[in-house]
């Protein structure tokens, strides 16, 4: 991404591969809509804050990648030739990876799971903060949002044995998606009134947490109003602007609990015991690869890197068609 919303695919040459490292060969790649797309857009919060080092032009998208090792550095032993592994890749044909300071976990292709279906490991690794942050056992939860994000975040709480999920849109489409998904109690937020149908859904139970998985300001105000008093709200979605809220009638007199949920609160390697993103994509992994989540109506698409340009402007402009898309590396690198 050379500046707002112009993207090119280029040529450069692989540094040298060093004693501790091992190249990759990409197959597939998938595009975030969500951190991506906000600095494709120019929206990204960090490209006008100087503190922010990584989110600048020129940037180079990418953080979930499936690939196989083509040349291994003398001193790995963790890895071998010819391995496929998943790992947090760039949009890139070939990456240099440093096996010992990574995530990465090895495949095996699974008998009727497509392999570029293990990619949205990384999403779902990243609405399991979610999961992993909340304070409580939910019994009835709402996700604000069918993105990508929400519907995974929906997908895990019901595999986390939560007892109702809905999930709360403006977009039919993406509602669809969602029941498509397995998520049958859906509320379109463009009719009627949210907070009845949250009623009507729970037979007047209300519910107990609400997992905000937009980053849309004015939502923020709406969850605290929808959970019950003692509830939980769970901001998964990275909020794009401020916020201002009735901290009395909202928060403290409701005695409501906000928690944040950004996915770097949560280490890449194993570290006292505590939860990291090794160990919750192995367990995500696994869930894919049994089936116990819904990926294939994830996808919209499955594309050569070439129309890069076109898969950027479709997410931001065209959401009823594009929604979760696959880069295939192997067009670019002559492997299909």
């Amino acid at each position: 991404m050379t500046s707002q919303e112009r993207i090119e695919l280029q040529e450069r040459p692989l540094p040298s591969l060093k004693d501790h490292e091992v190249l990759v060969q990409n197959l597939f790649s998938l595009v975030s809509p969500g951190t991506e797309l906000s600095i494709y857009l120019g929206t990204h919060t960090g490209l006008r804050d100087p503190n922010n080092s990584w989110a600048k032009y020129p940037f180079i998208p990418g953080y979930a990648a499936i690939g196989k090792i083509t040349q291994i550095g003398k001193n790995v032993s963790l890895l071998r030739e010819e391995e496929l592994i998943y790992y947090f890749g760039h949009h890139a044909a070939f990456e240099i990876l440093d096996p010992q300071n990574a995530l990465f976990v090895r495949l095996t292709p699974s008998r009727g799971v497509p392999l570029e279906h293990f990619l949205f490991a990384r999403l779902l690794q990243i609405a399991y903060t979610s999961v992993a942050v909340a304070h409580s056992q939910p019994r009835q939860v709402l996700v604000t949002g069918a993105g990508l994000i929400g519907l995974c975040a929906a997908q895990l709480f019901q595999n986390e044995g939560t007892s109702q999920v809905m999930v709360l849109d403006k977009n039919t489409k993406r509602l669809q998606i969602a029941r498509d998904c397995g998520i049958f109690d859906t509320i379109n937020s463009s009719f009627g009134n949210p907070e009845q149908e949250i009623r009507r859904l729970t037979g007047g139970q209300g519910v107990d947490m609400v997992i905000e998985a937009t980053g849309v300001p004015a939502l923020v105000p709406l969850a605290l109003e929808w959970v019950n008093k003692r509830g939980e709200i769970i901001l998964l979605g990275s909020t794009r602007g401020n916020v201002e809220l009735d901290v009395y009638r909202l928060i403290h007199s409701k005695g409501a609990v906000v928690t944040g949920a950004h996915e770097m609160l949560i280490p890449l390697l194993p570290r006292d015991g505590k939860p990291n993103k090794v160990e919750i994509t192995e367990k995500i992994m696994l869930w894919i690869a049994e089936k116990k989540l819904k990926i294939g109506p994830l996808i919209s698409h499955i594309l050569s890197p070439d129309q890069s340009a076109e898969i950027y402007r479709g997410l931001s402009r065209e959401q009823d068609k594009y929604w979760g898309v696959v880069l295939d590396w192997g067009r670019v690198n002559g492997v299909r």
